[in-house]
């Protein structure tokens, strides 16, 4: 439905024990505009691994250590709508696991956004390290919003950075940007960066040489079709009163290099984009969706296709 809210509930996956305390700051001040522009309810939610080799007692006793560690960090920021925190209690034995059971519960909850840090180097659970957050995105079915250590002070989303590469999915997933971008009244770059011209013959991403001028004609074809594309996106964009505005990166340097230049460049308070799951892309040069989320200096929002199409 097209006049549906994109953003009614957020999961706010925290870790109590993190040292690392502007990543969770960041987080809760996103949070807090999110919040305050859509009324969308924030759960903070902390997961605690149980043990089988543990006593009744000693589970209890680590439950009501994070309990109390939670309510503390929540206590430190104002978020409207805010929500108790909650205590997910599960049996898990990996990082995969503990990432999938908070997917698990996001969707339970009919949750629309699984929000968190990148960090999390001590404390209980260990579940809760810095490799939980690549992990959650790896496998979470739900939208994923993920503020990393190198964020800077929280801007006012004002201005949201659409990364696309044409795909009919990430075409798709734009119509829940356009929703966003009205609710928080933002206006949308539609970005795409162009890449080096490849051989088919072989792997995907390892640079195709023809002689200068051929190279140069392909490109600049490529580039003018890139740009009326995006136009097209942004037509949509306009036609639902959402203000967009387009551009082509021609650099052909790394795509996930381009993207968080752009955004830290033009002053973007959020980069929304598709996840990938391209096997030759990730096994040989690693997915674009993990190098953004490691190099911006903006929160990222991460969605997937199969989530969008209801």
């Amino acid at each position: 439905m097209e006049n549906e809210k994109v953003l009614k509930k957020i999961i706010w996956a925290v870790n109590p024990f993190d040292e690392i305390t502007d990543v969770q700051a960041h987080v809760a001040a996103v949070l807090a505009q999110l919040s305050a522009k859509t009324n969308a309810v924030v759960e903070p939610v902390s997961l605690l691994p149980r043990w089988e080799s543990l006593s009744k007692e000693s589970s209890n006793d680590y439950r009501g250590l994070l309990e109390k560690e939670l309510k503390a960090l929540v206590r430190k920021y104002t978020i409207p709508h805010l929500k108790d925190p909650y205590v997910l209690i599960k049996e898990v034995n990996s990082v995969t696991q503990a990432a999938k059971a908070l997917d698990r519960y996001a969707q339970k909850e009919n949750a629309d956004l699984i929000a968190l840090g990148t960090h999390g180097r001590k404390g209980i659970p260990r579940f809760l390290l810095g490799s939980f957050a690549e992990t959650l995105l790896l496998n979470a079915t739900s939208p994923v919003l993920i503020a990393s250590s190198k964020s800077e002070a929280v801007k006012p989303i004002k201005h949201i950075l659409f990364a696309t590469d044409f795909t009919e999915g990430s075409e798709r997933i734009f119509k829940t940007v356009i929703g966003l971008a009205k609710e928080l009244d933002s206006k949308i770059t539609v970005f795409h960066a162009l890449r080096p011209l490849v051989d088919p013959g072989i792997p995907y991403g390892m640079p195709f040489f023809v002689n200068g001028s051929a190279y140069d004609d392909c490109l600049k074809e490529i580039e003018q079709g890139a740009a009326n594309t995006t136009k097209k996106l942004a037509e949509k964009a306009a036609a639902s009163d959402v203000k967009a505005e387009v551009f082509v990166d021609p650099s052909v340097m790394n795509v996930a290099d381009a993207i968080a230049e752009h955004a830290q460049k033009n002053d973007m308070g959020l980069i929304a984009m598709a996840a990938q799951s391209n096997a030759i892309e990730t096994t040989l040069l690693g997915s674009v969706t993990r190098q953004v989320v490691r190099r911006a200096s903006v929160p990222v929002w991460i969605m997937r296709d199969k989530i969008i199409k209801k």
